[in-house]
């Protein structure tokens, strides 16, 4: 892979972390955004992308 966009959830970053993989994060629950700042913090993400529901309420 090229790059992975993923939620950030603690296994998905660690298993991209591990393989050296760039990435990107689009957090949308729990401690997703955590996980999306700390990649950020280390150097090897840019900053999460918010995830937006499209779904009317």
């Amino acid at each position: 892979m090229p790059a992975v966009v993923h939620h950030g959830g603690a296994s998905t970053t660690a298993a991209v972390l591990r393989a050296g993989t760039p990435s990107l994060t689009v957090p949308f629950k729990a401690c997703q955004p955590v996980w999306g700042e700390k990649l950020t913090r280390l150097g090897v993400s840019p900053q999460p992308i918010p995830y937006r529901s499209k779904r009317k309420t």
